[in-house]
Order: structure tokens, then sequence, then C-alpha cells
């Protein structure tokens, strides 16, 4: 089902700069929200270390992301985790 959020028009950010990389780092732990309650969801994205990095540094996985978690379907299945989904979306900067 295709999602009724548009996409940013800049495909190639964020930008990974000194002053955000703390705060990407902190999206990007699996241990904390709301990444912790989609490594179901994202198992396809997370690359062999366990890391999560690709999300950031390639624009087509960034693009699919936004298909996997701007899903109205993930969004009545399981609304908490449809919730962290847009929520992840929007700290990623891709809302």
């Amino acid at each position: 089902m295709k999602s009724n959020i548009q996409r940013q028009e800049n495909e190639n950010y964020p930008e990974i700069s000194e002053s955000n990389l703390y705060e990407l780092l902190d999206v990007l732990d699996p241990s904390r929200a709301p990444l912790k309650h989609l490594t179901g969801v994202l198992a396809d994205f997370r690359s062999e270390d366990g890391s999560y990095w690709s999300l950031l540094v390639d624009a087509g996985i960034r693009s699919k992301l936004v298909d996997c978690l701007a899903n109205e379907e993930l969004s009545l299945e399981n609304p908490f985790v449809g919730a962290m989904g847009l929520s992840l979306l929007s700290r990623l900067g891709l809302l």
C-alpha cells in the first residue's frame, strides 16, 4: 500500500556533520527508542556488523526505509510500531 507521506526533495540528506553526529549515533542505537522497537521490521536494513549506518549513507536504502515505515498497513497492524517508525523517520530527517 502506498504512503500518504511525501518524501523530502533532497535525497542526499541528512548530512553527517560534527554537530549532529552524536544525535545520529543516538538515533541509530538499536538499544534505544525508537529503533529498539523496530529491529524486527528493519531486519533487512541491518548490515552484517549489526549497524544501521546504511540508513544514512545510501539514498536508495533511505527511499526503501520511507516506503517500509510510512506504510499504512504497518500502522493499522501495530499502531505503536507505526508511530515508532514515523518517529525514526522524523529523527533521521526523512519526513
